[in-house]
């Protein structure tokens, strides 16, 4: 074949398809049978498929073909779960307006990362059924949208969330204890949405029992770390105090633990009432005062200076003289002695009292109506021989010299 006649075979196919299309029905139909023909006679019955074939010229096998094997299905229910709802209403993404099938994604609240579909509005004339067109923030704008009045997009179920139909917003709508001006509770979280953790939450301040001893019982409630504690009032005190009180907080009522015994002692403290530079002075001592029922008793054991001074061998009036000027010192006494002999005084010997006689026995005796030999005779003298007292004689004569 010349090169001359290879160009005319294309235009040759060409005609011979334009044959073939307009070889067509007497009603126009492509592809349709002369009358006449067995297939030309309709049927009320839709053709079955034949299988491995494409009945229905759509260039695609048909789906029903069992011999399409490894072709996607024409399935035309949607897959993947439902989209969320709430009363009716659907939750959206608000950068994704193909998730709702009827309008945009409306975001009601700036401070919540969702929305719901709806549509905009001008008066509730543009709302269907109970919907209201209601005010709501698209974030910088405010806007109007068809939104039921009661809907409330309430996680936690507090009351408090996102919508015209919510008691208020919530901050946190995973916690139904947590939403703007909520009762702020001890958790370590910001329930009243204020910025602060535990800022004066519920029950602070309020009376409470510590379960410690004395002046340490009586506590106030306040929130550390999350958990509400009994803080005590009171710290203990270094010492006891005498007051009906254990200030300490050890279980003990104006008394201290013996070191050596364990024991419980009272309260005691020194006291001394006597002059001032007297106190251990001579016999002066201070005593002690015991605490009882809350207050100290009177000063026991203590030695104050005597009014007058003793012969004892102390000193009593605590002038830091010893015996210095006895009572009874300088008084006359008997000594026991015969006659003379027997006149004394008393003196502080030795811390004693003695009575020391003033005269000594005289040599002769005197006619002067005393003992002065203190032998028990009086004017007389014992005879040497008898023992017999004989009155003094002296030798005398009255007559001329």
């Amino acid at each position: 074949m010349t090169a001359q006649n290879r160009r005319f075979v294309p235009i040759l196919g060409i005609l011979c398809l334009v044959v073939a299309l307009m070889s067509c029905g007497d009603d126009g139909a492509p592809g349709t049978p002369p009358a006449g023909s067995e297939s030309s006679s309709p049927s009320d019955e839709p053709s079955e498929p034949t299988p491995g074939t494409d009945d229905d010229v759509s260039g695609e096998v048909d789906a029903t073909d069992p011999g399409d094997v490894g072709t996607e299905a024409d399935v035309s229910e949607p897959t993947g779960p439902p989209p969320e709802t709430v009363d009716g209403i659907i939750l959206c993404d608000p950068d994704r307006d193909d998730e709702c099938p009827d309008g945009p994604c409306i975001t009601f609240d700036p401070s919540y990362d969702g929305g719901l579909c709806g549509q905009f509005c001008v008066t509730n004339a543009d709302c269907p059924g109970t919907f209201r067109c209601v005010r709501i923030s698209t974030g910088a704008d405010i806007e109007t949208a068809c939104i039921p009045t009661d809907f409330c997009l309430d996680r936690d179920e507090d009351g408090y969330g996102f919508g015209p139909g919510c008691a208020g917003p919530d901050c946190d709508d995973d916690d139904p204890e947590t939403y703007f001006g909520a009762p702020e509770q001890c958790n370590g979280r910001d329930n009243n949405c204020n910025g602060l953790i535990d800022d004066n939450p519920v029950g602070t301040g309020e009376d409470c029992e510590t379960g410690f001893p004395g002046i340490c019982a009586e506590g106030r409630q306040q929130c550390v770390f999350g958990f509400m504690e009994c803080i005590p009032r009171r710290e203990p005190a270094e010492f006891e105090t005498c007051n009906g009180l254990d200030t300490t907080c050890d279980g003990l009522v104006d008394a201290v633990t013996d070191e050596e015994t364990g024991e419980a002692v009272p309260l005691t403290r020194r006291c001394y009432e006597g002059p001032d530079g007297t106190e251990g002075v001579g016999q002066c001592r201070s005593g002690t005062r015991v605490c009882e029922e809350g207050e100290f008793g009177s000063c026991d054991g203590q030695i104050l200076p005597a009014t007058v001074e003793l012969c004892d061998g102390v000193d009593n009036t605590c002038n830091g003289l010893v015996d210095d000027s006895p009572v009874g010192v300088g008084t006359p006494c008997d000594t026991g002695l015969l006659g003379r002999c027997s006149e004394g005084v008393n003196q502080c010997i030795g811390g004693e009292v003695v009575c020391v006689q003033l005269f000594q026995p005289a040599l002769e005796e005197t006619c002067n109506g005393l003992d002065m030999t203190c032998d028990g005779l009086v004017d007389a003298v014992a005879d040497p021989e008898t023992g017999e007292a004989v009155p003094l004689s002296r030798r005398c004569y009255d007559g001329p010299p």
